[in-house]
């Protein structure tokens, strides 16, 4: 993986949350945001009092299409998370006024149903610190 990401995202199945900085240097531009963007991304939301975890990761191309899946961890007694289920997902995604956008979602084994179109605010994308 070539950079983890910092982004408030509305869709908990990544769960990529960060804290944005006070004040930026410089505004950043939605090209900016788009180059940095691309690669793949991981991320990990766990609820300990639910159980509850989750893992995903999704590829960002230059040409706007993206890719990756999410699994589904459950909490079992005396055994720990146990995946629970695993889903691929397919999209095409485009940044504006700081927001990435995600639409024609595609979600496999099942249909997706939530929103046909994802909005999510770009508080802050940092390089690998690999």
């Amino acid at each position: 993986m070539r950079r983890f990401v910092r982004i408030g995202l509305a869709m908990s199945v990544l769960a990529l949350l960060a804290i944005q900085p006070a004040f930026r240097s410089h505004a950043v531009s939605d090209d900016e945001y788009s180059a940095k963007l691309v690669g793949t991304w991981a991320g990990t939301y766990v609820d300990e009092g639910r159980g509850e975890k989750q893992y995903g990761e999704k590829t960002y191309c230059p040409n706007g299409t993206a890719s990756g899946f999410i699994v589904y961890y459950e909490w079992v007694r005396e055994e720990g998370y146990k995946e629970h289920e695993r889903y691929f997902f397919k999209s095409r995604w485009k940044i504006e006024n700081g927001i990435l956008f995600a639409f024609d979602i595609v979600f496999y084994p099942k249909p997706w149903t939530g929103a046909k179109i994802l909005k999510d605010r770009i508080l802050e994308l940092t390089e690998d610190k690999a």
